[in-house]
């Protein structure tokens, strides 16, 4: 995804090139967004997280989308389970450990910057 695509591309380690919609069909992204931070859950699941929703010019930066990689789908997840403490509009990372989630860093605008880590338990 990005400024003005809904797709995911995967990378196919194997045969090291990426797979994209031309040549690998998948579920479109629920939204145009941008700035969004992603990370691997359980070698399943691709959470999405934060960032700027293009189509109704909403800043979203609690918000999450979880995509399933099994089943090609994608999901919201309520803001209230899963919700941020701290709005992250953009620049943070995530990354995962075990069961959790690990948000770092970002901006809320207005060059203001975090040095701050939260964390999410998705089990």
């Amino acid at each position: 995804g990005g400024l003005d695509e809904r797709s995911l591309e995967v990378f196919d380690t194997t045969l090291q090139r990426w797979k994209t919609e031309e040549n690998h069909r998948r579920s479109p992204m629920p939204g145009l967004r941008e700035f969004a931070a992603n990370v691997m859950v359980k070698d399943r699941y691709v959470v999405m997280i934060g960032g700027w929703d293009i189509i109704f010019g909403q800043d979203r930066p609690t918000h999450c989308f979880v995509y399933d990689c099994i089943f090609d789908q994608w999901s919201a997840i309520p803001e209230s389970s899963m919700s941020m403490i701290t709005k992250r509009h953009f620049g943070h990372t995530a990354t995962s450990l075990d069961s959790k989630v690990f948000v770092v860093g970002g901006s809320v605008g207005s060059d203001t910057f975090l040095n701050s880590v939260e964390s999410i338990d998705v089990h």
